[in-house]
């Protein structure tokens, strides 16, 4: 039988890529972030749009998104499954007059641990990321 060494350059390597793989998933929503668009068009309304950024590998690993809204939008609860386009992925449109806090969940495929963000949508003129 072979034992590995504790000391060696190799173990220390071996144990290093396999402590980085465990703990990779923990990691992966870190570098998600929540951002949106807003447009006046009139009568003191805004048209808004809400998404997710992150990187391509990171938008491929994502199954859904729910966004939960002020609960006088029906319903409140707004899931989100396709990507849509590159510049606004994972988006929900919508129009209203007044700002509120936005529940977000980003859910990943394989079972992976979601992403919760809490996120002021703020109304005002060109609004972009």
């Amino acid at each position: 039988m072979t034992m590995l060494r504790l000391s060696s350059p190799l173990t220390r390597l071996i144990l290093g890529a396999c402590a980085l793989l465990a703990f990779a998933p923990a990691a992966a929503g870190q570098d998600v972030k929540v951002d949106h668009t807003a447009r006046y068009i009139g009568s003191g309304r805004y048209s808004w749009t809400i998404f997710i950024k992150a990187a391509e590998s990171t938008l491929g690993r994502i199954e859904y998104v729910e966004y939960t809204l002020h609960p006088t939008y029906r319903p409140p609860k707004q899931k989100v499954i396709s990507l849509g386009k590159k510049k606004y992925p994972f988006a929900f449109s919508s129009a209203g007059s007044g700002e509120f806090n936005i529940r977000v969940e980003v859910k990943y495929k394989g079972g992976q641990k979601s992403d919760f963000f809490d996120y002021k949508l703020k109304l005002y003129e060109n609004k972009t990321s």
